[in-house]
């Protein structure tokens, strides 16, 4: 998970379970792991959070971060089914319309 958390008093709770302290601040949360998601709990509170704890934001430093925490493969949500295929029926339903043809 990669988000924005501004010094707001909104964002105040998720800035102290995190215990963010100095901004701007990148932080990781990984997923949970295969083991702890099938005990039937959320194991969210129990993440280990990682900090970017380089000097400076430049995009070297950025990419070799974001790149050792990524996930290897990307998370794709299903398509929802009932969407396109309403969508689908509705183009197929529209007639064409023929054009008249006049001669002068």
């Amino acid at each position: 998970l990669l988000a924005e958390v501004k010094p707001t008093k909104p964002n105040k709770d998720v800035i102290d379970k995190y215990g963010i302290k100095d901004f701007p601040a990148i932080i990781v949360i990984p997923p949970p792991a295969a083991e702890d998601s099938s005990l039937g709990g959320s194991s969210e509170g129990n993440a280990e959070v990682i900090r970017y704890e380089g000097e400076g934001f430049t995009r070297n430093k950025l990419q070799g971060f974001l790149g050792k925490h990524a996930l290897k493969n990307p998370v794709i949500p299903p398509k929802k089914k009932k969407e396109t295929e309403g969508e689908d029926t509705k183009k197929k339903e529209e007639p064409k319309k023929e054009g008249v043809k006049t001669e002068l």
